[in-house]
């Protein structure tokens, strides 16, 4: 007659995960001190390398934490719910430096924390329009050139990063 010890699994994580948060480290633990296994009922959205979630598209998956028990302790076994949303984003655009009219063409550069890319756009055409990620000034005046990242499937939006441009005009000798 064998009399096991039962044992608990702690697993108070939250896993209602953005799709950025990859790849996740599972913190859990067993009662018993013994190893546990991990798996992902949904592989196409989720798999376990270890204890290390990494998602692969948005869904939901049940992940399952199992000691298997020994000559001491019972099995036991813990089931949550994996539900991986949208990703959140963020833009990286630097301040931008003063030009005078007549200045070449620049460039801009800007990026996202997805990977995606990042269009722009001028609030002033009459002081600089903007083609791709090249500025043409047009005119005097300053103007605002915002960078933006309307998101995809995995990704939500980016807030917008708006940065100033003043465009003096060149002196005049009569």
């Amino acid at each position: 007659n064998i009399t096991w010890t039962a044992q608990a699994i702690d697993f108070s994580q939250s896993l209602d995960r953005k799709y950025n948060e990859s790849p996740f480290a599972i913190t859990a633990t067993a009662s018993s001190g013994l190893g546990l296994i991990y798996n992902s009922s949904n592989t196409s959205v989720a798999s376990f390398t270890g204890s290390t979630l990494t998602f692969h598209a948005l869904g939901t998956s049940g992940i399952t934490l199992r000691q298997l028990g020994n000559s001491t302790y019972a099995p036991a076994k813990y089931i949550k719910t994996l539900t991986v949303s949208k990703g959140n984003q963020t833009i990286t655009f630097g301040p931008l430096t003063s030009k005078t009219y007549g200045d070449a063409d620049f460039d801009l550069t800007a990026t996202a924390t997805s990977g995606l890319n990042v269009s722009f756009s001028s609030s002033n055409t009459a002081i600089a329009t903007v083609t791709g990620n090249t500025v043409h000034i047009t005119g005097g005046g300053t103007t605002t050139i915002t960078a933006l990242q309307p998101g995809n499937a995995w990704w939500n939006p980016a807030a917008d990063v708006p940065q100033t441009v003043i465009v003096g005009k060149v002196d005049q000798t009569i």
